[in-house]
């Protein structure tokens, strides 16, 4: 009796130590692989290698980890998929510095136009309370994050500071979710939109708070069924469609509803932006329940091209709970150059297609 019970505590302490080590084998922490984490020796290596691992893991949910305390200095990162799994999770507490000299970069070919690139990577969840900060004060000409050609995305409570170029680029994305980001550069930084949606469908931003010396939100061709709620934004030039239809492309956004946004200081409240002689289509725009404080006197604008290629059909607008300022006017840049006050807007063919 007393032997079969010693046998069946020794198997069952075994199983539990077989569990254990199941579970820390899908975590792949970068200090694991030679990451120091004082913000002044290069980390990338050590990135590089605990991505290729977590990206070939045979776990179901495998995670890698940036542990938080730590501040970790990298050149242009690729992360490549697709992957074995399809739900990994980046998990970064801790901060990720840039170069602050480009020429210490060393990319190969266009790798310096991004410095955190995600590619094909279905599944990603993208979270953490760390900060992302891309050091561009001296050189604004450069992307923070990219996340392209991917299903079911997840970015999550990251803080976005001082990209060389636009903060975080959605491209080519369906079923991307973001939440409770923070984006901060300074006024006066060229370029440096905060979020920027391109060719993405089924996109939900939510609950964050953007300060950027370009649009807060930028949507562009392709993109469609997109969703933006809760939003702070400002200093920066707004929430936009567009720009489109450069050098005459036939460029498509349908069903965007933005609601519940608060201006702070933005030059713009919402635009819509489309090129001279371009052909575009814009559909099913929904804004509402604006409020806060712009630069100019018009919150919400429709720019259209004079010319008659451009469409802009089943647009609304509501009057906004409250604007100082400016004034609580929404005007339309109609074919003739009219512009017109009103509280509740719809066109069709603006320019008279």
């Amino acid at each position: 009796m007393g032997s079969d019970l010693l046998t069946f505590f020794v198997l069952f302490i075994l199983s539990l130590s077989i569990v254990t080590k199941s579970d820390d084998d899908t975590i792949f922490n970068v200090v694991d692989y030679g990451a120091v984490g004082n913000g002044q020796i290069d980390d990338t290596n050590a990135f590089v290698k605990a991505w290729q691992e977590t990206c070939a893991s045979s776990s179901s949910s495998p995670v890698m980890k940036v542990p938080s305390d730590k501040t970790f200095l990298i050149r242009p990162l690729q992360f490549r998929g697709p992957c074995n799994s399809n739900s990994l999770t980046v998990e970064i507490n801790g901060n990720l510095v840039a170069h602050s000299d480009p020429w210490k970069w060393e990319c190969e070919d266009d790798g310096c136009q991004k410095w955190i690139y995600f590619h094909r990577v279905d599944g990603l969840k993208l979270r953490g309370h760390g900060t992302i900060d891309g050091r561009g004060q001296n050189w604004w000409n450069k992307q923070v994050l990219e996340i392209s050609n991917a299903n079911n995305v997840y970015l999550e409570g990251l803080k976005f500071k001082d990209s060389p170029r636009m903060h975080v680029v959605l491209n080519g994305l369906t079923s991307i979710s973001v939440e409770n980001i923070t984006i901060d550069a300074p006024e006066k930084s060229p370029n440096t939109d905060g979020i920027h949606v391109s060719g993405c469908t089924n996109a939900v931003i939510d609950r964050s708070q953007i300060r950027t010396g370009d649009d807060c939100i930028s949507i562009v061709d392709g993109s469609s069924f997109v969703k933006i709620s809760n939003i702070i934004c400002g200093p920066g030039h707004g929430i936009s469609i567009g720009s489109l239809g450069k050098n005459g492309a036939y460029d498509k956004v349908e069903y965007v509803r933005v609601s519940d946004v608060v201006f702070t200081g933005a030059t713009n409240g919402a635009r819509i932006k489309t090129w001279q002689e371009s052909a575009v289509q814009i559909t099913n725009v929904t804004y509402r329940q604006f409020l806060g404080t712009s630069r100019g006197k018009t919150a919400v604008k429709l720019n259209c091209s004079k010319t008659k290629r451009a469409k802009i059909s089943s647009f609304m607008t509501y009057t906004l709970s409250r604007w100082t300022t400016g004034t609580r006017r929404m005007s339309a840049a109609m074919y003739e150059g009219e512009s017109k006050e009103m509280r509740f807007l719809k066109c069709y063919a603006l320019n008279k297609m």
